[in-house]
């Protein structure tokens, strides 16, 4: 086959891979495998990665003997079939020939998936302009099958990578990088809108040149971030469960996801201090989770399958201590990597993804492996990225 259709058959592979917030999984993994044989059959011997590069399979490793060491149960079967994403990442994104066409098919695939969701709802009967924000939330996983918080982590991390995408004319960057943040934002995802918040405020201080340029840019963000808490009903109503807290888990009491995190979180802790060592190992943590529920006498608990909510948490219920100190040493090692390698563009999404892992387990379903897996690889292996270019971005 030439060159030239075997690009395209490439490029067509990425842009179904990067819809995997909507499509059925089998999609994005089928597309993913298509692109691991086209490539072992492009670079044949250097398709295979090096032995430093093994070092990024740590994470699996570490849910894969945390299923050994506890008897390979059958309920960790799932979660550590999930790291064959990662895996598969690896491969792909080393030394795919067309991959650096990941970040425009994400950014469009998101926007496409904006506008498609923003119509459904729209057109229904059942939305209110008091209501609407609630209703997306309500409905979302209903309909489309996805979270309402990865949603948002994806559509406002594809509105970042717009903002550093210089080859787009600046008012088709404008354009959809509204779009993206307006929808993402209306599904009142706490932590992703920080997370957004805190890279794009990275970015003016790392690559906004000028005292006054900084301050006036930093102002605008304030009021950006204060105008969305005010006035989006989704986004005001979750960030003031943070006020008004009641921790008391009596019997009939109507629960936010605050209060619900904060129980698990506490549960998840109790759990991590009695097995702190070993960990109670991969596949039993919602076992061992639901057992601690019980002690809250609250069925909003058992409503649908909560883990552990934190990614870190949730690498020391199933590892123990070590495994969780050794995944936190990866984290930190691909931060001093993308430094070491002026990589900003990692910078920011390690730095995204690392608040993003502190309310949710990313790692545990297949669209928050899927998003992780992807872009954590093309921006690790990514040596051409435009360095300086979100500060000519952020000023236009």
């Amino acid at each position: 086959m030439p060159t030239r259709w075997l690009d395209q058959l490439e490029i067509a592979l990425i842009y179904a891979m990067a819809g995997f917030l909507f499509w059925p999984n089998a999609v994005s993994s089928i597309s993913m495998i298509g692109l691991i044989v086209l490539t072992l059959v492009r670079k044949r011997k250097a398709f295979l990665p090096s032995l430093k590069e093994l070092i990024l399979l740590l994470p699996a490793v570490l849910i894969l003997v945390g299923w050994a060491v506890h008897g390979f149960t059958s309920a960790g079967e799932m979660e550590v079939q999930l790291w064959a994403t990662w895996l598969g990442a690896l491969l792909y994104f080393r030394t795919g020939e067309q991959r650096r066409h990941f970040p425009t098919a994400l950014a469009l695939n998101s926007l496409a998936q904006a506008v498609v969701v923003l119509s459904v709802f729209v057109l229904s009967d059942h939305a209110t302009a008091d209501n609407f924000s609630q209703f997306m939330r309500d409905q979302l996983g209903d309909i489309f099958g996805v979270h309402p918080t990865y949603v948002s982590a994806v559509w406002l991390w594809s509105g970042i990578w717009i903002v550093l995408e210089r080859s787009w004319p600046v008012r088709y960057r404008q354009l959809t990088v509204g779009t993206l943040v307006i929808m993402a934002v209306l599904f009142g995802g706490k932590m992703p809108f920080i997370g957004f918040v805190a890279v794009i405020g990275w970015m003016i201080l790392q690559q906004v040149k000028g005292t006054w340029k900084r301050l006036g840019m930093a102002g605008m963000l304030v009021v950006f971030m204060a105008g969305n808490i005010m006035l989006n009903p989704g986004l005001k109503a979750r960030f003031g469960e943070l006020v008004t807290l009641n921790l008391d888990y009596q019997e009939g009491q109507w629960l936010n996801s605050t209060e619900l995190r904060i129980g698990i979180w506490k549960c998840g802790i109790d759990i991590a201090s009695e097995h702190w060592l070993m960990g109670v190992g991969t596949g039993n943590t919602r076992a061992a989770l639901d057992a601690c529920y019980e002690r809250y006498g609250q069925v909003e608990f058992f409503e649908t399958e909560f883990n552990s909510h934190n990614q870190y948490l949730h690498f020391m219920l199933t590892g123990g201590v070590f495994s969780a100190l050794l995944f936190l040493t990866f984290f930190i090692w691909l931060f001093i990597q993308a430094i070491r390698r002026k990589q900003s563009t990692l910078i920011a999404f390690l730095l995204y993804a690392g608040l993003l892992l502190m309310t949710e387990n990313y790692f545990s379903r297949q669209s928050g492996m899927m998003f992780m897996a992807f872009v954590m690889m093309y921006l690790y292996f990514d040596q051409q990225s435009p360095e300086g270019s979100a500060a000519s971005s952020l000023a236009t």
